[in-house]
């Protein structure tokens, strides 16, 4: 079995361990987008709000192992360990901390987010 990376992150009083993606966290995060989607409808890249719900958000869920002592790892898909509007509420000096680990941990994450705003533009 491969050994995947871990980083813990502390900001203030939140403590958050972040994941190396393994293909069940991929397929997490895929779930999450697609439930996303289907809850907003049609998605608009120059939209702020839907970027943070379908790229953001399903990524902070799915890499996030656990966020102030509470385990995320182990929950469905199905199933937000955080709802949106709480997610909102958050600092964003924390927010930026947490992606930073977790797009360090899977920086093909952003690439391919670039990769199809890119793709998306051209069409």
């Amino acid at each position: 079995m491969v050994k995947l990376r871990q980083q813990a992150v502390s900001f203030g009083e939140h403590e958050i361990v972040v994941c190396e993606a393994d293909v069940r966290t991929g397929m997490k995060r895929s779930r999450r987008r697609m439930s996303v989607l289907k809850e907003i409808g049609q998605f608009d890249p120059q939209n702020d709000m839907h970027l943070m719900q379908v790229i953001t958000f399903p990524d902070v869920l799915a890499a996030t192992i656990s966020f102030d002592g509470r385990d995320w790892e182990s929950l469905p898909a199905s199933e937000f360990p955080m709802d949106f509007e709480t997610f909102l509420s958050l600092p964003d000096a924390l927010l930026s901390v947490w992606m930073a680990a977790i797009y360090e941990l899977n920086p093909y994450w952003l690439a391919v987010d670039m990769n199809e705003d890119e793709h998306k533009k051209k069409s």
